[in-house]
């Protein structure tokens, strides 16, 4: 199976973007997945007869986007222009098999669909092998038995790749094997530590409260001593006061545990929407499910006996008599809650420890909002396209007609004063890196020197805002049958020519290049992916001299960005139906949306520690209630 990407779909000669993955034809049967409709993919669907390709969609998708009706079945559809049908609808229990997943249509691996690029001997890499094992076998037994026939594998790619960096790479990989219920690496990577650091902190702030419950209940306890003693003389048995005073614990309890639930659930809904806008795309079910459930009533009933049924058997203990005529009671009031002076500084200090948390990731959340990506973001707008694939050989003109033509159509809005497009976006996961063949420049190691690399028109650098240090920008002139010329950034300068000056010296993509580049300029250093990224070095080339499958647009703006999506929407959505658009933000948003874990870290952690501190100030409260209590006898006196 392919990780999901983003492609374009047209039904009824309308286009949409959508989530698409390519598994084979045998994926459903493996995973035990069942249609709603229709039926799955089959081994037979990956070789078709020609023009019958075919699809399965989600079952959230058949609403969402085509009619839920059976006639869906045999409905034919374009996927990035090529002609397919629906077979099947599947199971609403099915999302995907990798967690942050959630695509929308399933295709056969060798489908007209794919850009014969993915089929190549150096292409083979973005594959994920799903096996399921035979009983008795362990995940370390499965791995054990799969390292010689990986080994065969890779051996076998390694001698189809053209390029030797590639083969070099493939020969140097590790088997990675791991069981399917853990999800995705890629997402637990992303969020593994922040939620270790955010759990460890919810339990911190649970201990408190049911720490402040006991309190409070003693406190309270202490202010019915007659009512407690009353009944003990008229013949209450003393498990009887127990269960009364267990049943209270018990309804305020479950009130709290109701509570929390109604707040999860719409909380969940908030948290989701922030998950969504990072720079990962994750889709997350992230609803209490009856897992949840279970362990909200497991700690609610801990709660209750440990901090219910404790304070309830100490308040059944007293002497009648005495606690009747008020006389139990010292005249010094002595703190009688076990340890309680040092309970309530321990909450204290936990909150404020807490709090220390949240600032640290505030402050870093506010480090990273200064830092200086390199760019001009304000103004800009980011149009991420689903790509044209090159199926045809003539494809490759075509594709580069429809992009001179979204870029006119672009310009012509009102309120645009520049467009360009680029292979790779900004602050997203797409990045291009390559093999690079450096005149005059020989690397230390036998890994031949890589680079971060770009395609893009000759506008981009004036439209995203990078300042040229020395040298010219891209020109209309450089097209395809110009000389080859490139474009590097200060870091590429430096690590590969020193003080040298790289303008006029020449550059080339693999080993060996197909064809060396002319340096004509460098651009300052910025930050492409992350924010925390160190500077990376940089080649830009001109998108009409290397055959790109473009998928960002870049927009420079007048005034407000918002107020042209709508109407450059529409003048994208008539240039070609192989293309859609994906979403329209803007530059800076972009930029946070690249922070969103960070941000939310930030948030959960500084709202968590204020309820800490609310809840330490709470319990304070309790102890100088039980502590007034005590001493009510005392202040009597005093006062008379």
């Amino acid at each position: 199976a392919s990780r999901a990407d983003r492609v374009a779909i047209t039904i009824d000669g309308l286009a949409d973007a959508v989530s698409h993955k390519r598994v084979s034809g045998n994926y459903f049967t493996a995973l035990g997945v069942r249609p709603e409709l229709g039926r799955t993919l089959l081994p037979a669907d990956e070789l078709p007869p020609a023009g019958q390709p075919v699809a399965v969609i989600s079952h959230a998708y058949w609403p969402a986007r085509i009619q839920r009706t059976p006639s869906i079945i045999g409905q034919r559809v374009r996927l990035n222009g090529t002609p397919l049908t629906i077979v099947g609808v599947l199971s609403p229990t099915f999302v995907s098999e990798s967690a942050g997943e959630a695509p929308e249509i399933w295709t056969p691996l060798p489908v007209p669909a794919s850009p014969p690029w993915i089929w190549t001997g150096d292409s083979t890499t973005w594959l994920r092998i799903l096996a399921r094992r035979q009983p008795g076998v362990t995940l370390d037994q499965a791995r054990v038995g799969l390292q010689p026939v990986y080994g065969r594998i890779k051996e076998e790619m390694a001698r189809e790749m053209s390029r030797p960096e590639f083969r070099q790479a493939v020969r140097g990989s590790q088997l990675q094997v791991a069981a399917a219920p853990g999800g995705s690496p890629r997402v637990r990577d992303a969020f593994g530590k922040p939620l270790q650091v955010l759990m460890a902190v919810v339990g911190l702030v649970l201990v408190i409260a049911c720490a402040n419950v006991a309190t409070l209940v003693l406190a309270r306890s202490a202010g019915r001593r007659r009512e407690i003693a009353i009944c003990l003389a008229i013949g209450a048995g003393r498990g009887r006061l127990v269960r009364r005073l267990v049943a209270e614990a018990m309804l305020l309890a479950a009130m709290g545990a109701i509570g929390g639930l109604l707040l999860a659930f719409s909380g969940t809904t908030a948290l989701a929407t922030i998950a969504a806008q990072t720079a990962l795309s994750l889709s997350l079910d992230l609803a209490p499910d009856v897992r949840v459930l279970i362990f909200t009533v497991v700690v609610t009933i801990c709660a209750v006996v440990l901090f219910g049924l404790l304070p309830a058997l100490r308040a059944s203990r007293i002497d009648p008599l005495p606690a009747i005529m008020n006389t139990d009671r010292p005249l010094r009031g002595t703190l009688r809650v076990p340890l309680g002076r040092t309970h309530v500084v321990s909450q204290i200090a936990v909150a404020i420890v807490l709090l220390v948390v949240a600032g640290l990731f505030v402050r870093s959340l506010m480090q990273l909002n200064d830092v200086e990506t390199g760019f001009d973001p304000d103004g800009v707008l980011i149009v991420q396209l689903t790509p044209v694939a090159n199926t045809t050989p003539g494809d490759a003109e075509q594709r580069r007609t429809a992009y001179r033509q979204m870029l006119e159509r672009a310009e012509s809005v009102p309120g645009v004063l520049a467009a360009s497009v680029s292979f790779t976006g900004l602050f997203n996961e797409g990045t291009w890196g390559n093999a690079i063949t450096v005149e005059g420049f020989t690397s230390p190691s036998a890994a031949p020197p890589r680079t971060f690399a770009n395609a893009v028109s000759h506008r981009y650098f004036d439209v995203v805002g990078l300042t040229i240090r020395r040298g010219r920008v891209f020109r209309a002139s450089d097209h395809e049958t110009a000389p080859g010329v490139a474009i590097v950034n200060d870091t590429f300068a430096r690590r590969f020519f020193g003080a040298a000056d790289p303008i006029g010296k020449h550059v080339g993509l693999g080993t060996p290049a197909r064809e060396m580049l002319e340096i004509v300029g460098v651009v300052e250093n910025a930050k492409y992916v992350a924010l925390r990224e160190d500077d990376r070095p940089m080649l830009y080339v001109p998108f009409a001299q290397y055959d790109a499958t473009l998928r960002t647009m870049e927009v420079r703006t007048a005034g407000s960005p918002g107020a042209v999506i709508a109407t450059l929407r529409r003048q994208l959505a008539t240039v070609d139906p192989r293309l859609a658009v994906l979403s329209i933000v803007e530059f800076r948003d972009q930029i946070d949306a690249s922070i969103a874990a960070e941000r939310l870290v930030a948030r959960l952690s500084a709202g968590f520690g204020l309820i800490a501190l609310a809840l330490a100030a709470i319990g304070l409260y309790g102890l100088v209630a039980y502590v007034t209590a005590e001493r009510t006898g005392e202040i009597g006196i005093r006062r008379a």
